[in-house]
């Protein structure tokens, strides 16, 4: 059995799936395709049967389209990054940054790559082969994927792991700035670096046989200590200029008594603005500019979902973004890959457009989801369609930072940053041929969108900036103030992840704090009914949702 099989189909044989997929032919594919998939097996329908039918369904999806799927979990984004000779030794190095060897990078947010076991890098990072360049040698460097950030993980039911391809990764711990935080600590030297890694068995920095003359050439080259002194202090400018641009737009934008901290702990939620504007701060825009075009409140966001995507339209929390490739190069930019990969953006972005969205791994009481399905036809799929709507914030009432983060002088300047980002005349341009502007990729937001609810159960914290632990929180309005964020352990009466309790790498997420509000889309217009007070309705509604 595969890989995927191994972390989608526990505890069933393979020919037992088989069986499964023949009982399940008359199931109507738009169940994992469309807005409101329709139930229409018998009451008695296993959902095993339905999930077996899906997980299969995922995993051929993933072979039909296997090279761009190496693409998205292993490729390289871009950007002039981290040697992996330097990398290897962070955990020896900076265990109070990295963990330890032992932690498999939790305390970071990733976990290692299930899908590649011949690396020793983490799910979320990727290896960027160095150019070959005429009369020298250069080092292979490592940077972040798409995965750090959009890759969940749920415990089974057996206490297993289970990857979820293209879910918010609700463990992700900042990852920009502990990189800049790593080369600003004053063990961030030459001569650390090399002692770490001389101390370090030959064959140890790739763990692969293909790569052990690439290792001995890069030992060689590090142990010459005068180049690798000049590459430390290139490091060192970098992350100096970009704090240097943090500084200035901490004045603005996180600079009151209840701003969270930017560089702080996360755990699954972040301000791409923020490291957008930072990436390109560090060039030395002059004061008017800054004052004039950027926020001045912090607007974190939770890490969104990312698959489907060709059905649903603009998917940015504000919708504000439009074409998949400019709004995925965006993204590349936001963690600090400069230049961006277009080929591998673009083949990431088709890739994403049909990605089926992970089944929902526990039980479900099939009786009450056909039931919940009405209720969520007649009370949220107006709202929950392909092709996003876009909601005034006045008129749904959630927290309104992210929103006025956007304004008409901000978007104009990602515009003209995705611009930039984005000139590849054989990607970047429209059908035509004819080359985008800045208005045409990005405008200012009215509100956030609503948006399809495939894979729900999967994109717990809710609201657009996670405030909310779980659905039947967001639909009965009992929602806590504070709750721990950074669990995989799963809550299947609530529908979320476990936010009541502390564990180690989880992390207390404040409702009170600037841009974290816990409020709107909660009046009978946008929930139809008074779920807190109609408990079997609401139930009922739970149990559907399990199953999109």
């Amino acid at each position: 059995m595969s890989t995927f099989n191994t972390l989608f189909i526990t505890n069933e044989s393979a020919v037992k799936v088989l069986l499964f997929v023949f009982l399940t032919l008359s199931y109507n594919l738009a169940f994992a395709k469309t807005a409101t998939p329709k139930i229409q097996e018998s009451e008695n329908t296993a959902w095993e049967q339905l999930r077996a039918f899906r997980t299969i369904e995922l995993e051929n999806y993933l072979k039909v389209n296997a090279k761009a799927a190496e693409v998205f979990i292993s490729g390289d984004n871009g950007g002039d990054q981290m040697p992996m000779i330097f990398f290897r030794v962070f955990q020896d190095l900076f265990p109070q940054i990295w963990g330890t060897e032992n932690q498999k990078y939790a305390p970071v947010g990733l976990s290692l790559n299930v899908f590649d076991k011949t690396t020793p890098l983490p799910l979320g990072m990727a290896l960027k082969e160095a150019e070959v360049v005429t009369g020298s040698t250069q080092l292979n460097r490592v940077g972040l994927t798409c995965l750090a950030c959009h890759s969940g993980e749920v415990q089974s039911t057996s206490g297993d792991a289970i990857v979820l391809l293209g879910a918010p990764n609700t463990r992700i711990n900042n990852p920009h700035f502990l990189f800049i935080k790593t080369v600003q600590h004053e063990d961030f030297t030459a001569e650390a670096l090399v002692a770490a890694i001389n101390k370090k068995p030959l064959g140890s920095i790739y763990q692969n046989p293909t790569y052990l003359q690439t290792e001995l050439t890069e030992r060689k080259l590090v142990n010459d200590l005068e180049n690798t002194r000049q590459l430390v202090s290139t490091l060192k400018a970098t992350a100096a200029r970009i704090m240097q641009a943090y500084g200035l737009y901490k004045g603005l934008a996180y600079s009151g008594p209840l701003a969270p901290d930017a560089l702080g702990e996360k755990r699954g939620s972040m301000n791409v603005l923020f490291t957008t504007y930072l990436s390109f701060l560090s060039t030395g825009p002059t004061m008017d500019v800054i004052k004039a075009t950027f926020p001045t409140s912090a607007a974190e966001v939770d890490a969104p979902s990312i698959w489907n995507q060709k059905d649903r339209g603009n998917d940015h929390w504000d919708g504000a973004t439009s074409g998949h490739l400019h709004r995925n190069i965006g993204a590349a930019a936001s963690i600090f890959n400069k230049p961006v990969n277009i080929k591998n953006v673009d083949t990431i972005s088709r890739f994403l457009d049909g990605l089926p969205s992970p089944p929902y791994p526990f039980a479900v009481n099939m009786k009450m989801a056909k039931r919940g399905e009405e209720l969520f036809a007649q009370n949220c799929l107006a709202c929950h369609q392909s092709q996003n709507q876009v909601f005034p914030v006045a008129e749904v009432g959630t927290d309104q930072h992210r929103y006025l983060n956007l304004t008409k002088n901000g978007a104009s300047f990602l515009g003209v940053l995705l611009v930039k980002l984005c000139s590849d005349d054989k990607y970047c341009v429209k059908s035509d041929g004819t080359p985008y502007s800045p208005n045409d990729l990005v405008h200012d937001s009215i509100g956030y969108v609503g948006g399809r609810l495939d894979g729900i159960w999967a994109r717990a914290p809710y609201l657009h900036n996670g405030s909310v632990p779980t659905l039947r929180a967001l639909l009965t309005g009992e929602r806590p103030a504070k709750f721990f964020r950074g669990s995989t352990r799963y809550d299947e009466k609530d529908i979320g992840f476990e936010w009541d309790k502390e564990r180690e790498h989880t992390f207390l997420y404040d409702t009170s704090l600037e841009g974290n509000a816990n409020i709107g889309h909660d009046s009978t217009r946008y929930l139809g009914l008074d779920w807190k007070n109609r408990p079997q309705e609401l139930a009922d509604l739970l149990e559907y949702l399990k199953t999109l």
